[in-house]
């Protein structure tokens, strides 16, 4: 396994694997645009030439000095390689990258029903701090929005 930066050579394999992680995946512009953005770390986890899985943490800089708080905005790993840790390597990077850049507190939202990313998220020092009422919007029209929890990690000083 291997930690790779995002390109825009990757945009196929990312919408593949955002497609089969997300009731409402994020679409080829939304990708484009995070792999565009200069304050958006993209970074992948390859298995041989195949892009198993993803993270984007936004993590914005001015004037050189970083803000002292990142948003992970997405990650996912194919579901034929969940269960494994993968998420926990990616995971683990994206917020090493935050602090060695001087971030303090990195915040994420999730949906109230993903409780396996949930628990995730706690093993690596995510805690509640609230919720984000109907957040989530779902594709079927028959069905309401969903809650966020929202969650931060805290830089340890």
């Amino acid at each position: 396994m291997n930690l790779i930066p995002l390109t825009h050579a990757h945009i196929d394999r990312l919408l593949h694997i955002e497609q089969a992680s997300f009731p409402t995946p994020w679409n080829s512009d939304t990708m484009t645009w995070a792999l565009s953005e200069m304050d958006i770390h993209g970074i992948g986890l390859s298995a041989g030439n195949d892009l198993i899985g993803y993270a984007f943490l936004r993590h914005s800089i001015i004037d050189g000095i970083p803000f002292e708080q990142a948003d992970l905005l997405n990650i996912a790993v194919d579901p034929a390689y969940r269960g494994r840790g993968y998420g926990k390597i990616l995971l683990s990077h994206i917020m090493n990258l935050a602090w060695t850049a001087g971030t303090e507190s990195i915040f994420l939202e999730v949906r109230t029903s993903n409780t396996n990313a949930q628990k995730l998220y706690s093993a690596m020092g995510f805690t509640p701090i609230g919720v984000r009422k109907d957040y989530y919007c779902n594709l079927h029209p028959d069905t309401s929005r969903e809650d966020a929890v929202v969650m931060m990690a805290s830089a340890i000083v």
